[in-house]
């Protein structure tokens, strides 16, 4: 493990086989497993970060969060508390714990709304309801909403 100056890793922290860039706060309760931080991150309590992760310089991972094996945030990121990342963060300004909210589902197209989770998405939405049902798929002119239609329509 390899620890830069004026970084703080807070109580019950377990730090392995990481390496930690200056200026960087490790909160209460996190795990890092072979991971690399940049300089001036913020890792909030109760958050783990895999093995093969990579966060870049000043990110914030909110509290309790979960980042996957491999998976790299690029610098600047904003992660929000309780989100688990599966993928890697490089053209988003911040990873939202859900895409679904009161004014239905929102994202970045093949960032945070790629075709593959589209049509798991469809497939789910399918899983629901009756055998024979009928389903209706709309969106507006955007090429990209066309590329996610089909994703979510050959998913169900």
């Amino acid at each position: 493990m390899i620890v830069d100056k004026y970084s703080v890793i807070d109580e019950n922290a377990r730090v392995i086989h990481s390496v930690i860039w200056p200026h960087v706060y490790i909160g209460e309760g996190c795990q890092l497993r072979e991971a690399v931080v940049g300089r001036a991150v913020t890792v909030k309590n109760n958050t783990v970060v895999e093995e093969g992760a990579v966060i870049g310089d000043d990110c914030v991972i909110g509290q309790g969060s979960q980042v996957k094996a491999g998976v790299r945030i690029w610098p600047h990121k904003e992660i929000a508390p309780g989100s688990t990342v599966t993928e890697s963060v490089v053209w988003a300004g911040e990873w939202r714990r859900g895409l679904f909210s009161s004014w239905g589902m929102t994202g970045l197209i093949n960032v945070e709304l790629t075709p593959e989770f589209c049509a798991r998405l469809g497939a789910a939405f399918a899983a629901t309801l009756p055998r024979g049902a009928t389903i209706a798929v709309a969106r507006d002119h955007a090429r990209s909403s066309r590329m996610i239609k089909r994703a979510i329509v050959s998913g169900s």
